[in-house]
């Protein structure tokens, strides 16, 4: 749900402390957590007060060797991990409220004051800046030279990345009620844009000049919410979704739009994709892995918490959820690995690169973990 923003204290350099990669191998991987590479305290104080509110809806990106995120709802800032040297400090006006994202070597950020600005991402420098209509809460999405952003007002809106000036907007309509958080990023496909709504439908707005191509809704349940949830995926000229309800489909979105499955489960709190495979995170606890093709259901699992975000390797499935639990299941049987509990708030997606996965809580440290 929207929530209003925490302002936490500017940090000072000697708030930075990297831990020394901490020996957490564990014999047997079953009963225990993964080797942690270590932990960034972005703020120390912070971390010492370890307020229960605590979040950060922003996150952060990793480029080689530097992470740049927010840090507090002034600042954003760019910080070396091997050299361990801050590189750039950046002021912003008011909490970042969407996953930055690079384009090219721009860094573009959305914030609650309807902002988005787009920084130097080697030298921080401020290249442009652009008001909305509203923020975003949603993945931004970079195609092409131009940036894909869907407001929490429901408008869309193509803005090129170079200069930060508009190409289209298109109002899909506010919502009718307060909405889940953090729904989809729009998908780019064939020439459209591709958005979830909160009604559950489906909207795709031709990338050219935004208009409308269709609206449609493949099944109305009843149900107070709707939204669309999770990852939206192309998987073979068809589209994978998630909702809130609690359902689960795969749409035909080459000609006339038509379900080619679904299924419908309690209410649903995220998704991914890997390999021909649809994970669906409910919120019960349960992560339920779908054959992509057909819907048959190859495995079920229970995490104990709700999922807020989930990644898949090629042997692991990883579960995220929002009270800081994180689980390893086997990705071809569900089979529970490993737990680790990061006793924060889990408000953005963790980021892979390689064998490398970080993890950021509401407290500003960020994890690191080497998986398989």
């Amino acid at each position: 749900m929207l929530r209003s923003s925490m302002r936490h204290a500017i940090l000072s350099l000697t708030s930075i402390l990297l831990l020394g990669f901490a020996s957490h191998a564990i014999a047997n991987p079953k009963q225990g957590r993964p080797f942690r590479m270590g932990v960034i305290r972005m703020n120390s104080e912070l971390d010492q007060v370890k307020p229960l509110a605590a979040s950060d809806n922003g996150g952060f990106l990793i480029r080689g060797d530097v992470i740049i995120g927010s840090f507090n709802s002034e600042k954003i800032r760019a910080y070396n991990m091997v050299t361990r040297k801050n590189l750039w400090w950046q002021s912003i006006d008011g909490e970042v409220t969407a996953p930055p994202i690079f384009a090219d070597n721009l860094l573009v950020v959305s914030t609650r004051s309807g902002h988005l600005t787009a920084f130097n991402a080697s030298s921080g420098d401020k290249v442009w800046d652009t008001t909305l209509d509203s923020f975003s809460e949603r993945p931004l999405t970079y195609s092409n030279g131009y940036i894909y952003v869907v407001t929490v007002g429901q408008v869309a809106y193509s803005i090129e990345a170079s200069s930060g000036k508009r190409l289209w907007v298109h109002d899909a309509g506010f919502p009718d009620m307060v909405i889940v958080r953090r729904p989809p990023a729009p998908v780019i496909h064939d020439g459209r844009m591709i958005i979830g709504l909160a009604t559950g439908e489906l909207l795709a707005l031709r990338i050219d000049d935004g208009k409308r191509l269709w609206r449609y809704n493949p099944f109305y349940q009843e149900a107070k919410f709707k939204d669309v949830v999770g990852e939206m995926i192309v998987h073979n000229g068809k589209l994978l979704f998630s909702r809130y309800d609690g359902l689960i489909a795969i749409v035909d979105i080459t000609g006339e739009r038509q379900v080619i499955w679904q299924d419908r489960q309690t209410s649903a709190s995220t998704s991914t994709f890997r390999a021909g495979r649809y994970y669906v995170g409910l919120t019960n606890g349960e992560v339920l892995a779908y054959d992509a093709s057909t819907g048959r259901i190859n495995w079920r699992a229970q995490t104990g918490t709700t999922p807020s975000f989930m990644i898949a390797s090629e042997t692991h499935i990883y579960v995220f959820g929002a009270n800081g639990r994180v689980t390893s299941l086997d990705i071809g049987s569900g089979d529970y690995q490993w737990g680790d509990d990061l006793g924060g708030r889990l408000d953005t997606a963790p980021v892979v690169i390689g064998n490398k996965m970080y993890v950021a809580t509401g407290l500003r440290n960020i994890y690191g973990y080497q998986i398989q």
